[in-house]
């Protein structure tokens, strides 16, 4: 990052609207390398509209959003790798088409290609992935509410295959008894232990859960 760029991010007037009227109006902050920064706010509020429009998802608005120096409505392909995004529930890439999918994660994963192989990973993982977070809720919950609980708090379970792709250093490694980090380890950089290591953990954590259900039925 260049030392002339003071803020990672900054909004100057910012405003946007879904139909005629207004929706984000003269919105101006800023934040620092190294700050943390959140939004409060209820349902519709906009947060996750400012969300679409600091990532280049959504361009249609006026004044200016600057992410390390460069206007998000203007980014080129490397802007994706340099910003990290991960959302608690990925309903962004529900709404997408399977073309478009791949069209925004590909710069997302700084790859050049995805080939059949590293697709055939990511869809056996994510359904393994997927039977895991099931088995979470029913194996552990007693009732309802627990279930609800639970069912959120294990929504993350897939999502930590973006954890090596956005958190960079050591500290990436507290999440390495989750299998998905390890599917993310081999997508960054074709390590291949990587794809044992996570067989290993999803094999375990089936075995584990599958126990504890036994136990409750």
């Amino acid at each position: 990052m260049s030392e002339l760029v003071k803020n990672v991010i900054e909004v100057k007037e910012l405003n946007f609207s879904y139909t005629e009227v207004t929706f984000l109006t003269d919105m101006n902050f800023a934040v620092k390398e190294g700050e943390i920064f959140g939004f409060l706010g209820p349902s519709g509020a906009g947060k996750s509209t400012l969300q679409k429009i600091l990532t280049g998802l959504c361009t249609s608005y006026s004044g200016s959003a600057r992410i390390l120096g460069i206007e998000s409505k203007q980014h080129n392909k490397g802007f994706y790798e340099n910003i990290g995004v991960d959302f608690e529930f990925p309903s962004l890439y529900e709404k997408m088409t399977a073309r478009e999918n791949l069209r925004f994660i590909i710069p997302v994963f700084s790859l050049i290609h995805i080939d059949l192989k590293t697709i055939l990973i990511m869809i056996v993982s994510t359904v393994l992935s997927g039977f895991i977070t099931s088995l979470l809720v029913i194996a552990i919950s007693s009732n309802k509410v627990e279930g609800m609980a639970i069912g959120k708090l294990s929504g993350g379970f897939g999502m930590i295959l973006f954890v090596p792709l956005i958190i960079k250093g050591p500290v990436q490694y507290v999440f390495s008894l989750f299998p998905m980090f390890w599917i993310g380890k081999y997508i960054q950089d074709e390590t291949w232990i990587a794809l044992p290591l996570s067989l290993i953990l999803f094999v375990g954590w089936i075995y584990c859960l599958m126990r504890k259900f036994r136990k409750k039925i």
